[in-house]
């Protein structure tokens, strides 16, 4: 199983690659997540115009693959400067899950959804709680999950590992340095200020793990290529990205994710490529940048061509 973890300012803001997850009823989240019930309105689903989510965390398990990405309000901005033991009130998460699917090519791509998952925090509203409300849905029609309030115990019960860390596993990418040990993880956020763009900022398309080479991957794409994704949804498949659209494929080698056995995280950046579709023309441009500074290497024709084709027919992670 996939797994995606992402983070943002309310249930109205979760978008994955600008996609919208439909919005369950009032009485469906009532009935989904009943420590939430008393905030209505909180676990609503729908494509947000504001600002894009950046990335955050990902993991890799033997089954499971997950990735962590925020908006730059209540949850990002707590992350950036390290205010995150405990997280503040209005933090919110969401971990989106699918199927694996093992490519021709030897990698791990998202296949079918299987459920996303929710966790609030308001202290004073779930304070029976340590502080954070709980949800999950699952399938493509979204059922609510549990008939009453003890299904919560398996998401506590879960989590009280990390019970230190205000019962959160992830580790943010962030530049923000802590005391603690295992908090944060910097290393992964250390994109050079010399690209010619940041997109850890940009919104998730999709994610791949190469285990053969330890190494996760994530496309990120601007506005442009996002409002693409957005209008192919319908049809699935890779989306035909207009002039002005830029994607980034991101590489970063593994290491062991301290808070589960047998995960993988993102370590050192080890690549960042760039697609441009040229304005005004059908082209597109290819840009690589690695090696421990992340400096742009010349690519020959044939492999930028191919690398070219690889990236743009990479297809959207699926959402209901």
């Amino acid at each position: 199983m996939i797994r995606c973890v992402r983070m943002g300012r309310g249930w109205g803001e979760k978008r994955f690659a600008g996609r919208k997850l439909r919005r369950p009823s009032p009485r469906r989240a009532e009935l989904a997540v009943r420590p939430l019930a008393q905030a209505r309105g909180a676990l609503r689903f729908r494509r947000s115009a504001g600002p894009a989510h950046a990335l955050t965390r990902t993991a890799h398990r033997p089954s499971i693959f997950q990735a962590s990405s925020s908006d730059p309000t209540i949850s990002n901005n707590a992350a950036q400067a390290g205010n995150i033991s405990p997280w503040p009130d209005g933090a919110r998460f969401a971990k989106i899950a699918w199927w694996q699917s093992a490519g021709s090519d030897g990698l791990i791509h998202p296949g079918g959804f299987v459920q996303v998952e929710l966790m609030v925090k308001d202290a004073a509203l779930y304070k029976d709680t340590d502080g954070w409300g709980w949800g999950r849905w699952r399938g493509l029609d979204l059922k609510p999950y549990g008939t009453d309030a003890r299904f919560v115990e398996e998401c506590t019960a879960c989590h009280l590992p990390v019970r230190g860390n205000d019962y959160v596993y992830t580790l943010p990418l962030t530049r923000a340095s802590l005391d603690r040990a295992e908090v944060v993880n910097n290393r992964a956020a250390t994109l050079p200020a010399s690209l010619p763009y940041q997109p850890l900022g940009w919104r998730v398309i999709t994610l791949f793990v190469d285990p053969a080479a330890h190494a996760t991957a994530v496309l990120f794409g601007n506005d442009t290529a996002i409002e693409a994704v957005h209008a192919r949804a319908s049809s699935g498949g890779a989306p035909a990205y207009p002039s002005g659209a830029v994607v980034a494929l991101v590489t970063w080698v593994q290491r062991d994710d301290p808070h589960w056995f047998g995960a993988r995280i993102p370590d050192a950046p080890q690549s960042v490529e760039f697609v441009q579709m040229d304005a005004g023309s059908q082209t597109s441009r290819y840009r690589r940048f690695s090696g421990a500074s992340l400096s742009e290497v010349p690519t020959a024709e044939a492999l930028a061509s191919s690398r070219m084709i690889f990236i743009l027919g990479l297809a959207p992670a699926a959402l209901p």
